[in-house]
């Protein structure tokens, strides 16, 4: 079956119609939501966005399992969460530089639910939302449901693909002028970003104090994602939160969960941090249209997010960092070869796992330089999450690949026009790494082996 840009689009919520940007990313996901066919094989699905195959976090495990055993599961429990529960998570916010009391924190099911709660309370019609891009594709249209109008700020290779402050305060003026009666009203800034991967740590402080002096300046929020939080791979180069620098601290409203980084996407769960008058809309919206948030929910949080269960955590993330990092490197050795690795051990376990799936003439084809198919520049090096941004050599267009490439090599991947990639010259995909090695290895294989013979 071969793929045909469809006219169908998710439906909006009544307040405002689609950009024409955004046209092809939608219609992308409705075509991959309508052929079940393809949802339902996942022979080498790398189009998911399942972290890793591992434990979830053991301290969230025991909460949920001390909850089956308590005596008041008949109440129904405080809209959003009681002020107990809440003081721990403030100390952990407290922890990491945020000065946030109980009164800053709203929980929610999922940051999903989260990023359409702060919309519901906050958005104005024909106000304007900058997102940088490429981007998490599904996050780019749900803004223009609420009325917002969608402005892209492309990020460049030349920026290390980092938000560029005097491009956004470029894209915000140029959307005020041409715009009398609207303003930019909100920022999204995922950090770390997906799927770049990139971090804004201390070492790019700079860059942050400008991005919220601008948020001061121009009166907008920053939507600051922290979701792939506790995957970043280096210690010593966490991502800054914004509100953890004190004066953005009422300009920023910050979203966590445990979703990606403590293995837990079957648990919608997550938290809103922002000033109280912004918690007390986000609360009154859940009251007005769920009442409550489950007690699962928010003892997750609880777990998740606590200071006193640092031993565990760091033990936790040493070991699942690992197996992300073990499983990129692995992407690596197969795109540019077992050069690219200097580690040697690193080196040795990836030729030994690789050949334990292949035959040696296919080990050979695996390692093999292939032009049609390379990382994005300066995306070659992980620093968090498990995505991976390829470049593909093709004549095809976006449609025809992405069928062509289940059809012939049963490889589900996300295209660059799902992820807002806004570089016309080159094709891209955005791989989930995460995946089983035997999965990594036989479908970037095919992948290449496919490119490579219709080039």
């Amino acid at each position: 079956m071969r793929c045909e840009q469809s006219e169908e689009r998710i439906p909006s919520l009544g307040q405002y119609n689609y950009s024409k940007k955004l046209t092809n990313s939608v219609n992308m996901y409705y075509y991959i939501n309508q052929n079940k066919y393809l949802i339902n094989e996942n022979k080498y699905n790398f189009m998911s966005g399942d972290p890793i195959k591992y434990k979830p976090y053991p301290p969230i495990i025991k909460s949920i399992h001390r909850i089956t055993k308590r005596k008041d599961l008949y109440e129904y429990q405080p809209t959003n969460g009681n002020t107990k529960d809440k003081k721990v998570i403030s100390n952990y916010l407290n922890n990491i530089g945020i000065n946030a009391t109980t009164g800053n924190i709203s929980f929610t099911y999922s940051t999903t639910h989260a990023f359409n709660l702060i919309f519901q309370c906050l958005a104005k019609i024909g106000d304007g939302i900058i997102i940088p891009v490429p981007s998490y594709g599904l996050f780019d249209f749900v803004p223009e449901r609420f009325g917002l109008k969608v402005i892209f700020l492309p990020l460049k290779k030349e920026n290390d693909w980092l938000i560029n402050p005097i491009d956004l305060e470029n894209a915000i003026k140029d959307f005020e002028c041409k715009n009398s009666k609207s303003k930019v009203s909100f920022l999204y800034n995922m950090n770390p970003h997906n799927p770049t991967g990139k971090v804004m740590s201390y070492n790019n402080i700079d860059i942050l104090k400008k991005i919220g002096n601008l948020s001061l300046k121009y009166n907008f929020y920053i939507i600051d994602d922290l979701i792939y939080r506790d995957l970043t791979f280096n210690n010593n180069k966490m991502p800054v939160p914004m509100s953890s620098i004190k004066e953005y601290f009422n300009s920023t409203i910050s979203l966590f969960g445990i979703s990606k980084s403590y293995n837990l996407a079957a648990i919608r769960s997550g938290m809103i941090v922002s000033n109280v008058d912004i918690a007390n809309k986000i609360q009154d919206k859940i009251y007005q249209t769920m009442d409550s948030i489950s007690i699962i929910n928010i003892q997750s949080l609880v777990a998740a997010f606590n200071i006193n269960n640092k031993k565990q955590y760091k033990k936790y993330f040493k070991n699942l960092i690992n197996k992300y990092l073990f499983n990129f490197y692995l992407l690596k050795y197969l795109i540019d070869g077992p050069s690219s690795i200097l580690n040697t051990n690193i080196k040795k376990n990836c030729e030994k796992i690789i050949k334990k799936y292949l035959s040696n003439s296919d080990y050979q084809y695996a390692i093999k330089n292939v032009d049609e198919l390379s990382f994005v520049e300066k995306l070659d090096n992980v620093e968090s999450g498990f995505f991976a941004l390829l470049k593909v050599k093709t004549n095809l267009n976006y449609y025809e690949l992405f069928s062509t490439l289940f059809e012939i090599t049963n490889i589900k991947v996300i295209c660059g026009n799902s992820i807002m990639y806004m570089d016309d010259s080159e094709k891209i995909i955005r791989i989930n790494f995460s995946v089983q090695p035997k999965c990594l290895i036989l479908g970037i294989t095919h992948l290449k082996k496919y490119l490579d013979k219709n080039k």
